[in-house]
């Protein structure tokens, strides 16, 4: 069993049938995928339980993918114990589609992980949408 792993960022483009494309915005979804597993945040009504989930990696059913950006490599202890602080903050109740959503966890892991990584900035103009929206109301 290797203890040192890729860690990668897997990009989907949401489907949806919406205005945002005509306003040059496009919806990504992003997750992290890390010994085989991928991690994303979604909502989850209990507010006991995190947000956080897994799945098999590019089986995200509600996005096309586009690509897959390898971040670097990390032991898996660094890697779990990050994942673990984060889920005390990402709880299931607390998903947010403007401000606290599936990019803003990755990321959160990412920059836990790599201090000066991050999402590339093609895919990050509806988060930024969501932080603007945050300072105004």
């Amino acid at each position: 069993m290797r203890d040192i792993l890729p860690v990668i960022l897997n990009v989907y483009k949401i489907k949806e049938n919406s205005i945002l494309p005509l306003l040059g915005l496009n919806l990504y979804h992003t997750a992290i995928e890390y010994d085989n597993t991928e991690f994303a945040f979604g909502k989850v009504r209990d507010p006991n339980k995190s947000g956080i989930y897994d799945i098999t990696p590019m089986s995200f059913e509600d996005g096309a993918y586009i690509e897959s950006i390898n971040l670097g490599n990390i032991s898996r202890r660094q890697f779990f114990v990050k994942l673990e602080k984060l889920k005390l903050l990402y709880k299931g109740d607390t998903y947010n589609f403007l401000t606290k959503n599936c990019n803003h966890f990755t990321n959160d892991l990412i920059n836990l992980l790599f201090s000066n990584k991050a999402i590339p900035s093609k895919y990050t103009s509806f988060l930024k949408l969501g932080e603007l929206l945050r300072k105004i109301f």
